[in-house]
């Protein structure tokens, strides 16, 4: 496994709490472990939380340690400072001692992870938890004082949970450091409020990899869904058909196909993978190629691929499965190390527009510095334009507003042109999940033109004859894919 480096000299993580919490001086980047982004925090003081590219996370306790999270399957890092204590994920063999954590474990559905208790089932206020020792699923293992060494070493324990009641016994935890398992002291009893108290429960969302992600509950297809998904595969395959060998499909799976396991148990959520490989299947006999993407995306799970409160996916998730798409047709993909990335913090999307959670922790959407220019065109009949109005690539003025993720292209306009770097021309038919995507297209083609059937209102083959395209791109994501009303017109000839 290829090792990192991490400077020694790693600064304090120490976080101003303003705002929407973000440090005001950000830890330095390291050639290996790249600073991203503080997390979020509005009341609590007792932790911070600096998150690093590749999905890692540095934990700060004041007087309790400093902890850095790693994703499953991540590279090791090397040359932390001595005080570092390294926490691999999963951490599935949990001892929990302190017993206040035990309902923030609840909250997450997260009691699996909870392998041993420092309580008894008796004594738990917890019913879960007392049901779970009492079913056999949470062994007890000893109170704080007096642990049982052989069953924590005999469970594979992977990190035990205190309270400060520790801090008078040092010996114990020694003993249970000397053993190889890590001690995590809890300190939310020193926060001065509740909501300081109930903040912790974004450190064990970051401990247990359930970081306050939403979901949409989908049942299943409905019934207008059932029509319209046929019809729409009908178009596709038609499109694929009239223009054999340019048509290339990405159809972005929802965030819960690819975090199956954060989606909490029995809720009712459709599964994606069957439409999507029948999907597959149509567009490749009909002539067309299907950039199948669900593979790439849980390669890179670990890293913030979509947004937890909104439905789309983020800009890095849109850039592996850009990627993807090059890897097929044989570009080579925007450099993103020589352009200037840009960050607006405080995202509330979609998600959260419904759910409305108090503990919801906000997004932060990251675009590309690019001077390329925008025309969204007049449209007034079928074919190409002839008039319209000349813009940047990113209307600024939305990140001041509720939907920020709308600053994308200026929105979903019905026929827009983008002047990119490269050579040639596609045509990128598309929903909203294009909209973060279409910018690395600039690295590729001279001219990428942008339709969005929610305001286009003609059918293709004219505007394909005007402009003579190289490759056509339809990108969807599959839940609007097998909803959308006007879909219809890429299967209509003329």
């Amino acid at each position: 496994m290829k090792r990192r480096n991490f400077l020694k000299a790693l600064p304090a993580a120490a976080l101003a709490l303003a705002g929407c919490g973000q440090a005001e001086t950000a830890p330095a980047n390291t050639a290996s472990l790249v600073f991203d982004h503080s997390y979020p925090l509005d009341y609590a003081t007792q932790f911070s939380a600096d998150c690093y590219e590749g999905g890692y996370v540095m934990i700060d306790i004041p007087d309790a340690g400093r902890f850095l999270v790693v994703p499953e399957g991540a590279a090791e890092v090397d040359d932390l400072p001595e005080e570092v204590v390294v926490l691999r994920q999963p951490l599935d063999h949990i001892y929990l001692v302190s017993t206040s954590v035990m309902d923030l474990f609840v909250h997450l559905d997260a009691l699996d992870s909870i392998a041993l208790s420092g309580t008894k089932a008796e004594g738990w206020y917890v019913e879960e938890a007392k049901q779970a020792m009492q079913e056999g699923r949470i062994a007890y293992a000893g109170k704080y004082s007096a642990p049982d060494y052989e069953r924590i070493l005999a469970s594979g324990c992977s990190l035990a949970i205190e309270n400060t009641m520790i801090l008078h016994d040092p010996a114990v935890k020694e003993q249970l450091e000397k053993f190889g398992v890590p001690v995590l002291i809890e300190r939310s009893s020193y926060e001065s409020g509740p909501l300081a108290r109930m903040e912790w429960l974004k450190l064990y969302g970051i401990l247990l990899g359930k970081e306050h992600m939403m979901f949409p509950r989908t049942y299943g297809l409905l019934s207008s869904e059932e029509r319209t998904l046929p019809k729409n595969t009908a178009a596709l395959t038609s499109l694929c058909q009239r223009y054999p060998g340019k048509v290339n499909v990405l159809l972005a799976p929802a965030a819960s196909d690819i975090y199956k396991e954060n989606v909490p148990a029995n809720a009712p959520l459709l599964d994606e993978d069957g439409y999507l490989d029948q999907l597959s299947a149509a567009v490749q006999a009909a002539g067309g190629s299907f950039v199948d993407v669900r593979p790439t995306l849980t390669a890179h799970k670990s890293e913030y691929i979509y947004y937890r409160t909104d439905h789309h996916w983020t800009s890095l998730g849109a850039y592996y499965a850009y990627s993807q798409l090059c890897q097929t047709l044989g570009l080579t993909p925007f450099d993103t190390a020589a352009h200037t990335a840009l960050t607006a913090n405080g995202f509330y999307g979609t998600h959260y527009a419904k759910a409305r959670t108090w503990n919801a922790v906000p997004d932060v959407i990251t675009y590309y510095d690019l001077a390329n220019t925008l025309m969204v065109w007049n449209v007034t009949a079928a074919g190409q334009p002839a008039e319209g109005q000349t813009t940047g690539l990113y209307d600024t003025e939305k990140l001041s507003v509720y939907d920020k993720y709308a600053m994308f292209l200026h929105g979903n306009n019905g026929l827009s042109r983008v002047q990119g770097n490269g050579s040639g021309r596609i045509l990128v038919i598309k929903d909203s999940y294009a909209n973060c995507f279409v910018p690395y297209l600039t690295a590729n083609y001279a001219d990428i033109d942008v339709v969005d059937f929610r305001n286009y209102n003609y059918g293709l083959d004219k505007l394909i004859a005007d402009n003579g395209y190289d490759q056509i791109l339809v990108l969807y994501n599959f839940d609007s894919f097998k909803s959308d009303p006007y879909l219809y017109r890429a299967g209509v000839q003329g």
